[in-house]
């Protein structure tokens, strides 16, 4: 999964060029990103990968129903409190996990990446997520993506449906699935190789990185649980 490739510091990327060739590129557009030192392009990175897997869960029927008979500047007002709120905690916790990738890499794999370039590199692997909004916002407008099941229960009868492009419509809903899956794969790629790239080693090591960084929250549980049932 590396690859070898001189980075030239006179070549400057801006965030869009950049975000395209982290999808093609992610070793190589990876080096210049942490050449130039631009930190704060985490932030949108990271709220454009927020905002996409947002929609998954976004019922449009469902907020019109329920929030009909509010006025819409109220409205405004409460969705752009909510959006800034889930953002802020969105950042926090991708500090964190930033934090524990970085003493991951360093302790348990021998890498040499800070915390900086750790929490870059992890900001940039979301790339596919972020992109796939491409794909998510059409199919969200001509149909609603959300993923509402409701269950109907009348007398000894029971049946379910699915809101949004699945109702009565499969084919759409194998589609968006695998779409998913691909873009999901997508990501695990290119963030392995983006970490492997801040931590000064291969993308396999960035991928076990990545993988040890996920399940270390299970691990710290497990390591508190035996403890306290053989204390």
């Amino acid at each position: 999964m590396a690859e070898d490739v001189t980075t030239d510091p006179e070549w400057r990327l801006g965030f869009f060029s950049s975000l395209i060739g982290i999808l093609v590129r992610p070793t190589s557009t990876m080096r210049r990103i942490l050449d130039q030192d631009r930190l704060w392009w985490v932030i949108p990175i990271v709220l454009l990968a927020l905002v996409s897997e947002s929609l998954e869960g976004l019922d449009l029927g469902g907020l019109s129903e329920a929030f009909g008979s509010i006025h819409p500047a109220v409205l405004a007002l409460m969705i752009l409190g909510l959006v800034a709120l889930a953002g802020l905690i969105a950042l926090a916790l991708f500090g964190a996990l930033a934090g524990v990738a970085t003493l991951v890499g360093r302790y348990l794999l021998e890498g040499k990446g800070t915390y900086r370039e750790v929490l870059t590199a992890l900001a940039w692997g979301l790339g596919p997520i972020a992109i796939s909004l491409l794909y998510k916002i059409p199919l969200m407008l001509i149909g609603g993506f959300g993923r509402r099941s409701v269950a109907h229960v009348s007398g000894d009868h029971f049946s379910w449906s699915a809101s949004g492009l699945a109702a009565g419509n499969w084919g759409w809903a194998i589609v968006s699935g695998l779409l998913e899956i691909l873009f999901f794969g997508w990501f695990v790629v290119v963030s392995s190789q983006t970490v492997g790239v801040a931590h000064r080693f291969s993308g396999w090591h960035g991928f076990a990185c990545l993988l040890l960084t996920w399940i270390s929250p299970a691990l710290i549980l497990l390591a508190v649980f035996l403890t306290a049932i053989t204390a």
